[in-house]
């Protein structure tokens, strides 16, 4: 994920279109839509939002999804919600207001809620170790490894755990509890030091969701249905697919249809994985208890635009108002030399962001998710008061102009604040030379080797190389102290990270592992095939070479229920679809 790209993702609130046809039915009259304002006394839409409707029409052509709602929540009043589109990509029917749509990982910030609750009720403090808040979870690779990890960490996506995103999982509540104590546990590990670095892994929040079931007694789906959606007046929102088919009124998905097959431990069926690609019917949709607490809750567009006014007035009777501010307080930075970009408890919190007439510095407040074959996204202005919610049924669709034209018009001219200097996200070629060495991952992927030519910097993965796997030899920068590089063709992300108070960097971060530098690897020893020989002593024979196994960990397709890795292949719609 190029975080930078997103934060409003569209300076130019353009989206690129084709000759495609918009789908039939691309909006619904505003009396279906539940506004407030979007229309006038007869029942018109109200012109003022035109521009909206025609940028999710743009985004409808191009996309995957066949239909999307929107809601524009200001000051606390709905002022705009609309479906667009098809609420089933092959049946057809109208996407109204009222449709239910899975919101992916927009579901973290309401299970940091109900986790925060148990801290609320001191059942658990941030500060417990996991070892005491998930007595029963003992991990295979290192039994004393949870003792090392807090209960906040989960909260900020600081644990270093590896990204399991088991989608196939059984639906029953029990199963949370006995897939974290049985797979989890028998192949989880910690992929640096907990609390070291900011690294996004949906394990955080489904372990999260088995603490408050530990410490409260009740399924997690009960808990925030009965303690935070019900009380929020979000009753259009469910943490179950049983219930979202019982109310009936959904959007079929459309994207990676098998996903609930894949087994994440199963790391050369990953690799060789052969996605398909069509229509997800919600009755056969991957309703997993261990991905549910991390991006399992369906809701609609006004239900998540509303939960906007809690985060900026608070209910005390939800959560006491210094966890709530918490949440909305940057804990972890995305990137070691860039602390405006956070994540809070739940939520990911700028302090600047780039918009079209330049920087400001003014808080935003972000999620989305993806889960296989739908896409939400969630924006807030809190100094504007403005909320936008956009859902939709495609997998990793890009609404990001329609949401900028949403705040646009909710904006009505208003300034959001004074331009600031962009500020320098190039690398200084100065800093180069700190990122030079030797990195090893023991469990996954062996050796990396960075070494520096001239203003730019090479990688070699030679135990990668060795099984076979095609490696590029760049790093292109995406940002200063952050970079990609091509695995088996498609760009993987690469972030140095320098322990605390230090300069030389510490670990070569990714979403799916992190590597340790070898102690004395310095820019002097980081040429080519002379330093690799620095690792066949003991960091080497530990694990001479990924086995194919464990190296095929990095397939870059894999669907995650959190923002996009770069690289992530997208799948297309298939011809006529």
């Amino acid at each position: 994920m190029l975080t930078l790209l997103a934060l409003l993702a569209c300076k130019d609130g353009t989206t690129p279109t084709d000759d495609s046809a918009a789908p039939d039915d691309s909006a619904v009259d505003s009396e279906d839509s539940g506004a407030d304002d979007s229309g006038d006394d007869t029942g018109a839409p109200d012109v003022r939002w035109d521009p909206v409707r025609a940028a999710i029409e743009d985004v409808l052509k191009t996309s995957l999804a066949t239909g999307a709602s929107v809601a524009v929540w200001v000051d606390g009043e709905i002022v705009f919600a609309e479906g667009f589109g098809l609420a089933h990509p092959e049946l057809g029917g109208a996407v109204k207001a009222t449709t239910l749509f899975n919101i992916g990982s927009d579901t973290k910030k309401l299970a940091a809620i109900t986790l925060l609750q148990q801290v609320a009720a001191e059942r658990l403090a941030l500060t417990t170790p996991l070892s005491e808040a998930l007595p029963q979870l003992i991990l295979a690779d290192d039994p004393d490894a949870m003792t090392q990890a807090q209960v906040s960490m989960l909260l900020e996506h600081t644990t270093s755990f590896y990204d399991d995103t088991s989608f196939g999982t059984a639906p029953e509540d029990a199963v949370l509890g006995e897939y974290a104590y049985g797979t989890f546990a028998n192949n989880a590990y910690f992929m640096a030091e907990p609390g070291a670095m900011w690294n996004y892994a949906n394990p955080n929040f489904s372990l999260a969701g088995l603490a408050v079931e530990v410490a409260d007694g009740r399924a997690w789906g009960d808990v925030v249905e009965d303690d935070v959606l019900r009380p929020l007046g979000l009753n259009r929102t469910f943490a179950r697919v049983a219930d979202v088919l019982a109310d009936g009124d959904y959007a079929a998905g459309y994207g990676i249809i098998n996903g609930q097959d894949l087994d994440v431990y199963d790391l050369e069926e990953i690799y060789s994985y052969a996605y398909e690609v069509g229509v997800q019917e919600v009755a056969t949709f991957p309703d997993s208890s261990w991905v549910r607490p991390a991006g399992g809750v369906w809701s609609t567009a006004s239900d998540m635009a509303s939960l906007a006014g809690f985060f900026l007035d608070g209910d005390t009777a939800v959560l006491p108002d210094e966890l709530r501010e918490g949440m909305v307080t940057g804990q972890a930075p995305f990137y070691p030399k860039f602390d405006f970009i956070q994540y809070g408890h739940g939520v990911m919190v700028y302090d600047a962001f780039s918009w079209s007439d330049g920087w400001h510095e003014t808080p935003l407040w972000i999620h989305g998710g993806n889960h296989l074959a739908y896409t939400s996204s969630w924006y807030v202005l809190p100094e504007a008061r403005i909320a936008v919610s956009v859902l939709s049924n495609g997998y990793a669709d890009d609404f990001g102009p329609a949401t900028y034209t949403a705040i646009q018009v909710a904006l009505d001219g208003v300034a959001i604040s004074s331009s600031i200097d962009a500020p320098d996200l190039d690398e200084d070629p100065a800093d180069l030379d700190h990122y030079v060495g030797t990195y090893v991952d023991e469990h996954l992927v062996g050796t990396i080797i960075v070494t520096r030519d001239g203003d730019s910097l090479k990688v070699s993965l030679p135990d990668l190389s060795a099984a076979g796997f095609i490696v590029g030899g760049t790093l292109t920068e995406s940002l200063a102290g952050s970079y990609t590089f091509r695995l088996e063709g498609a760009a993987t992300e690469l972030t140095f990270v320098p322990r605390e108070g230090e300069d030389e960097t510490t670990w070569a971060r990714n979403r799916m592992f992190v590597a340790t530098r070898v102690e004395g690897s310095t820019a002097r020893s980081g040429a080519g095939d002379d330093q690799q020989g620095a690792c066949s002593g003991d960091v080497r024979r530990r694990r001479a070479r990924p086995s194919a196994r464990r190296a095929r960990r990095l397939e870059p397709v894999r669907p995650l229920t959190g923002p996009r890795r770069a690289g992530a292949t997208r799948p297309r719609r298939a011809s006529g679809r």
